[in-house]
């Protein structure tokens, strides 16, 4: 895969924007992050920490992370994490996208075409049947994410890994709200 890819870790109420600081205290505290990415990396995150593994499982039989950034190759991908936060509900979709229209049943176009109601909802377009649809009955069979508080894993590939159970009933704990997976392949 030339994209990069990322599991993103979102709250099932994609209208809710979350503080992200208590976020940040819940993986700081968990050890699941540890110091911020370095500045001439030039992005916002964080390296992982001891508790990573913890907090994700990895499937197979032996996964190849790279957990720190190269000194020498700064452009080889590595595993990090990143908040983020919008005042609006995004749809985050890639080429890995496997959604069908909740009418005709034909695979959305990639990337979806998305479009706003009078109230501010998301609706999705099928150029198949010329529908339109709320996002939020789309069954987006965890490629991807629609939310405005997210939380990114990069450098993941699909099905690489997953959160564990523990770490989304922490989330909920923290935010009060149940929390899903998706994966994302950009490029």
């Amino acid at each position: 895969m030339n994209g990069q890819s990322r599991l993103i870790l979102y709250p099932v109420d994609p209208l809710l924007e979350l503080a992200l600081q208590p976020l940040l205290k819940l993986l700081q505290q968990q050890s699941i992050i540890a110091q911020p990415l370095p500045a001439d990396l030039e992005r916002e995150g964080y390296q992982v920490g001891e508790g990573f593994f913890d907090a994700f499982l990895f499937l197979g039989c032996s996964p190849s992370v790279e957990l720190t950034p190269s000194i020498h190759h700064p452009e080889q991908p590595f595993c990090y994490l990143q908040r983020e936060s919008t005042p609006y509900c995004e749809l985050i979709t890639g080429s890995n996208l496997k959604a069908a229209c909740p009418s005709c049943k034909k695979r959305l176009e990639v990337p979806p075409v998305v479009k706003q109601d009078k109230r501010k909802e998301l609706l999705i377009y099928c150029g198949h049947c010329g529908c339109d649809s709320k996002a939020l009955s789309v069954a987006w069979r965890k490629t991807a994410a629609l939310s405005s508080t997210r939380i990114s894993l990069w450098n993941i590939f699909e099905g690489e890994a997953i959160p564990s159970d523990r770490l989304l009933d922490q989330l909920q704990q923290q935010s009060g709200l149940l929390w899903r997976y998706s994966y994302i392949v950009e490029g």
